[in-house]
Protein backbone atom coordinates (compact mmCIF):
# COMPACT_ATOMS: atom_id res chain seq x y z
CA UNK A 1 0.00 0.00 0.00
CA UNK A 2 1.81 3.59 -1.15
CA UNK A 3 1.82 6.27 0.97
CA UNK A 4 -0.94 8.26 -0.43
CA UNK A 5 -3.49 5.59 -0.35
CA UNK A 6 -2.53 5.13 3.26
CA UNK A 7 -3.17 8.77 3.98
CA UNK A 8 -6.63 8.32 2.11
CA UNK A 9 -7.75 5.49 4.34
CA UNK A 10 -6.37 7.79 7.29
CA UNK A 11 -8.62 10.78 6.16
CA UNK A 12 -11.48 9.38 7.82
CA UNK A 13 -10.26 7.97 11.01
CA UNK A 14 -11.65 9.36 13.69
CA UNK A 15 -7.85 9.29 14.97
CA UNK A 16 -6.29 11.61 12.62
CA UNK A 17 -4.16 14.31 13.27
CA UNK A 18 -3.29 17.16 11.41
CA UNK A 19 0.51 18.50 11.61
CA UNK A 20 1.21 21.68 9.60
CA UNK A 21 4.71 20.97 8.92
CA UNK A 22 4.18 16.99 8.69
CA UNK A 23 0.74 16.80 7.12
CA UNK A 24 -1.78 13.88 8.87
CA UNK A 25 -0.54 11.96 10.95
CA UNK A 26 -1.98 9.56 13.65
CA UNK A 27 -3.24 10.96 16.29
CA UNK A 28 -2.28 7.90 18.79
CA UNK A 29 1.37 7.61 17.72
CA UNK A 30 2.07 11.44 16.41
CA UNK A 31 3.52 9.64 13.43
CA UNK A 32 2.94 8.73 10.00
CA UNK A 33 0.73 5.79 8.62
CA UNK A 34 3.05 2.98 9.32
CA UNK A 35 0.31 0.04 8.77
CA UNK A 36 0.74 -2.48 5.76
CA UNK A 37 -3.01 -3.10 4.68
CA UNK A 38 -4.92 -1.68 7.99
CA UNK A 39 -4.91 -0.53 10.68
CA UNK A 40 -5.94 -2.32 13.91
CA UNK A 41 -6.65 1.33 15.50
CA UNK A 42 -9.06 2.79 12.59
CA UNK A 43 -11.92 4.00 13.49
CA UNK A 44 -14.63 5.14 10.62
CA UNK A 45 -15.62 9.07 11.18
CA UNK A 46 -18.81 8.47 9.09
CA UNK A 47 -19.01 13.04 9.51
CA UNK A 48 -15.52 12.84 7.65
CA UNK A 49 -15.97 10.12 5.10
CA UNK A 50 -19.66 12.26 3.72
CA UNK A 51 -17.12 15.17 3.41
CA UNK A 52 -14.27 13.48 1.84
CA UNK A 53 -17.13 11.95 -0.67
CA UNK A 54 -18.88 15.62 -1.03
CA UNK A 55 -15.20 17.16 -2.05
CA UNK A 56 -14.63 14.52 -4.38
CA UNK A 57 -17.92 14.66 -6.24
CA UNK A 58 -17.10 18.49 -6.05
CA UNK A 59 -13.38 17.87 -7.52
CA UNK A 60 -15.29 15.35 -10.33
CA UNK A 61 -17.37 18.00 -11.31
CA UNK A 62 -14.70 20.46 -11.37
CA UNK A 63 -12.69 18.59 -13.37
CA UNK A 64 -15.46 17.44 -16.17
CA UNK A 65 -14.67 13.80 -15.32
CA UNK A 66 -18.23 11.76 -16.06
CA UNK A 67 -19.35 14.57 -17.05
CA UNK A 68 -21.99 15.31 -19.90
CA UNK A 69 -21.89 18.86 -20.33
CA UNK A 70 -18.19 20.23 -21.68
CA UNK A 71 -16.74 23.73 -22.85
CA UNK A 72 -17.45 22.80 -26.52
CA UNK A 73 -21.32 21.99 -25.75
CA UNK A 74 -21.69 24.67 -24.04
CA UNK A 75 -20.30 27.08 -27.11
CA UNK A 76 -22.16 24.64 -29.72
CA UNK A 77 -25.66 25.91 -27.31
CA UNK A 78 -24.26 29.79 -27.10
CA UNK A 79 -23.54 29.93 -30.91
CA UNK A 80 -26.70 28.24 -31.65
CA UNK A 81 -28.75 30.73 -29.89
CA UNK A 82 -27.23 33.64 -31.07
CA UNK A 83 -27.92 32.92 -35.00
CA UNK A 84 -31.29 32.43 -34.07
CA UNK A 85 -31.55 35.22 -32.65
CA UNK A 86 -29.83 36.98 -35.57
CA UNK A 87 -31.72 35.15 -38.26
CA UNK A 88 -35.10 36.10 -35.72
CA UNK A 89 -33.93 39.82 -35.98
CA UNK A 90 -33.72 39.54 -39.76
CA UNK A 91 -36.90 38.08 -40.62
CA UNK A 92 -38.92 40.86 -38.04
CA UNK A 93 -36.65 43.70 -39.41
CA UNK A 94 -37.20 42.59 -43.10
CA UNK A 95 -40.87 42.00 -42.67
CA UNK A 96 -41.52 46.16 -41.51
Amino acid sequence: MTQEEKLQYCKVCVHKKMDFQQGLLCGLTNEKPSFDMFCKDYERDVAAENKQKERDEASQWSNGSDSKVTFKNVLFVLVTIFVIVRLLYRIFSISR
